[in-house]
Formats: structure tokens, C-alpha cells, sequence
């Protein structure tokens, strides 16, 4: 997911390889290659690390999932060391032979990490660490959108007022999985006749639609929801509440139906040149004053319990990026799916934005 200013943020490409300890960065192994999210770790603790270990690390950065899946299956795998993903992607990516074990034998201050999220999500264990968690629902400005805001539902049928007001994230899953939850449904649901409701759904949305484009993806000032021109928007927690440090009249809801469940972790490639390397870089983000650190920079809540006791009280009071039990109980994560009900949702999402 975001990334000072959005998860699908604008892609670059940033080197941090400094020379520490008498190392050159020139020497291939005092430099390890992170593919990961714009803004998404903090370039002070990398510094940190650097000084620390005399171990560089380069960051290379993806706009979207697609994005770094076609880097990673245009190399197997290769080119780099340690690598953000989601849950939903790891069981492919070990089948592919792509990822090294990722244990406490490797990594001893895994355990600092709260076994709910291994619990939750099986396929982490030995391949994939959790870096941050979060939500995706509604951002939006009551003062634009003329009532308060608490279902799905407003957001795919606002009122007359609203045509052309509404911003919406073209990615395939995002969008089919908000309309699927405006319906009752499960966002994971393969069944033809609830993802054709979906279909129906957004189409009937469509003229109320603005733009298909993340409306947080770029500077906040640059939003339209700052601006004025949108009202509501799909929107990732942690933008969501960057957003409102500029524009507290905007605020961020997980609907009643329930919102949307992310989490990404962080797991080093089985053909890493420098896997020691990268292990230490893993160990050291997991430290918990390192990983609280990280955290208030990126503005997510992180899964490292030990660092909650390093993080200010007004953080961890924020509910918009810490949502109550109950919230993320009703929250749920985006599971992989056959590749017919892929194409299927690829095919209503073209339909859509046709």
C-alpha cells in the first residue's frame, strides 16, 4: 500500500548506496537492491544501517503489483535482494522457486512480530515477514458530499449532487472488490452472478465517476478531494490521514459492510547474491525502536508488537490508522483467485473505463 503520498504512487527510481566503514559502494557486496513502494521506509534508518553494518542499500521502486511481478518474471526472480509484496502473491512466488526461507533462524527479531497476522495469513510463515498493515475504504468531505458517510452502497449511488464528484482506483481488484462489498459480497467471491451484480453495479456508478485514478497518488495539495472537485474516494488508511493534516474537513471511514484488509511484507529472493546481506536488513527493520521509527514516517501501523511501546500515544490513538478490533474483524484480505475469475474481473474493469 502508500508512501508519504500514495501504495500506487508515481514510479522512480532512487539510489541510497553511500560508503560506510571503508566500504566502496562500487563493491558488490556492501550494496543489496530493495524493489519496494515509493516512500515506503523511512531513507534515515537506511542511513542508520549503512553507517551501522557498512552495507548499502539501493532502492528500486514499483508503481503497482503488475509493475513488479513483470520486473521480477523478466529476471526469475533475479536482480534483486529483497523485494515488498503481498499475501496474496506469495504462494506463487515460492512455487516460481522465487523466495528464500525467512525465519527466526535467519531473522532473530521476527519475534517481535504478532502471530495474528501468521495466524491470519498461513502462507507468510518461513517465506515472507510483515512490514505494515492497513485499511482501504472511503476518504471523503461531508461538507462537499452533503450527508455523513457510512455504506459502500453511498459511495456506488450518491445523489444527483454527486455526478462527477466521485473518484475511484481503476486497479482491477480495488474496483471490482469495493463493488462486490458494496453488495454484500465477498471482495475474494468467484461466483459469475455476483461479480456480473459488481458489473452491473459499476456501470450504473459510472456517470458519478470523475476519474479511475488513485485521487491520493500524487501531493495531497494536488488531490481533488484538497481541491474541491471530488467529494469521496476509495482511499488506503495511511493517505487517507496524511490527507487530513491539510484538509481536516476530509475523513476516512471503513462502511459498514466492511472495509478492506492489506498487509505487505517484506521477503528476500532466493536468487539474492548477497542473502546475509539482506537478512541483516530484515533484522534491523525489525528492531523494535527501528520499526517503530519507520512507521510514524510512513504513517501505517506496523506488526511489530514489541515497537508499539515506542510510538507515541496520539499515533497509537489514531483510528484511522489503528482501527478498532471490531473493524478489522469485518475487514477482509484480498485472496489470490483462479485465473478465470482474473480475466473475468480484468474484462468488467475494461468495460467500465471503456
Amino acid at each position: 500500500m502508500p508512501l508519504l503520498f500514495s501504495r500506487t504512487a508515481r514510479a522512480l527510481a532512487l539510489t541510497l548506496s553511500l560508503a560506510f566503514g571503508g566500504l566502496a559502494a562500487a563493491d558488490p557486496v556492501s550494496q543489496i537492491t530493495l524493489l519496494t513502494w515509493a516512500d515506503y521506509i523511512d531513507p534515515a534508518l537506511l542511513k542508520d544501517f549503512e553507517q551501522e553494518s557498512g552495507i548499502s542499500v539501493r532502492v528500486v521502486v514499483f508503481e503497482d503489483d503488475s509493475e513488479r511481478d513483470k520486473r521480477l518474471v523478466a529476471t526469475d526472480g533475479g536482480n534483486y535482494d529483497v523485494v515488498s509484496i503481498n499475501p496474496s502473491v506469495i504462494s506463487s512466488y515460492v512455487a516460481n522457486g522465487w523466495l528464500a526461507p525467512s525465519t527466526v533462524a535467519e531473522i532473530p527479531n521476527l519475534t517481535h512480530l504478532e502471530p495474528r497476522w501468521f495466524d491470519r495469513v498461513p502462507a507468510l510463515r518461513g517465506y515472507a515477514v510483515p512490514y505494515f498493515w492497513g485499511t482501504t475504504g472511503v476518504v471523503y468531505r461531508q461538507d462537499l458530499f452533503g450527508t455523513k458517510l457510512t455504506s459502500w452502497m453511498q459511495l456506488f449511488a450518491p445523489g444527483p449532487a454527486q455526478q462527477g464528484k466521485i473518484a475511484m482506483n481503476g486497479e482491477p481488484r480495488e474496483l471490482v472488490g469495493a463493488a462486490l462489498k458494496a453488495l454484500g459480497y465477498s471482495i475474494n467471491s468467484t461466483a459469475m452472478a455476483e461479480l456480473a451484480d459488481a458489473e452491473a453495479l459499476l456501470l450504473k456508478q459510472r456517470p458519478a465517476v470523475a476519474s479511475y485514478t488513485y485521487d491520493l497518488a500524487m501531493d495531497r495539495k494536488q488531490s481533488g478531494l484538497y481541491k474541491g472537485t471530488i467529494s469521496a474516494t476509495v482511499a488506503f488508511n495511511g493517505d487517507a490521514d496524511f490527507l487530513t493534516e491539510v484538509e481536516p474537513r476530509a475523513s476516512f471511514v471503513l462502511p459498514r459492510e466492511g472495509g478492506i484488509l492489506w498487509l505487505d511484507c517484506l521477503a528476500v529472493l532466493a536468487q539474492s547474491r548477497h542473502k546475509p546481506e539482506a537478512y541483516a536488513l530484515l533484522d534491523f527493520l525489525n528492531r523494535p525502536k527501528v520499526a517503530a521509527r519507520n512507521a510514524l514516517f510512513v504513517h501505517y501501523a506496523s506488526p511489530n508488537a514489541a515497537a508499539l511501546r515506542h510510538m507515541p500515544a496520539d499515533f497509537l490513538a489514531n483510528r484511522t490508522i489503528f482501527p478498532t478490533p471490531e473493524e478489522v474483524e469485518r475487514a477482509e484480505f484480498e485472496a489470490p483467485v483462479p485465473p478465470r475469475i482474473q480475466k473475468r474481473i480484468n474484462e468488467i474493469v475494461a468495460r467500465v473505463l471503456r
